[in-house]
């Protein structure tokens, strides 16, 4: 994992990042734009260009706690049905898991 002040240490990071800049062009939008959009400065948009998305540091460090890869979890999320996000969150009210409020 990367450290403050490091930059890239793995390909997902530097490969979102290039994307979310190119995006970010192709949009017409400055750091300042953008970052006021999501509500964040300048610098930090800067910072993730330059050092990537903490939460992809995570997601990847689960991932291949787990024998996957961080594309493969977000692939799968992404192809998650509402009747499976639906039956998880009654599955966690029933009191088989944490609440999902608390997942995180």
């Amino acid at each position: 994992m990367s450290k403050k002040g490091q930059k890239f240490d793995n390909r997902l990071e530097m490969k979102v990042a290039i994307v979310v800049r190119r995006m970010m062009e192709a949009a017409g939008l400055t750091q300042t734009e953008l970052g006021e959009k999501v509500g964040r400065t300048q610098a930090a948009i800067s910072r993730t260009f330059k050092h990537g998305i903490p939460f992809l540091r995570l997601l990847q460090a689960l991932a291949s706690a787990m024998g996957s890869t961080a594309g493969g979890i977000l692939k799968e999320a992404e192809d998650l049905s509402d009747s499976e996000i639906e039956s998880a969150v009654a599955e966690s009210q029933r009191g088989h898991t944490r609440p999902v409020e608390q997942w995180w």
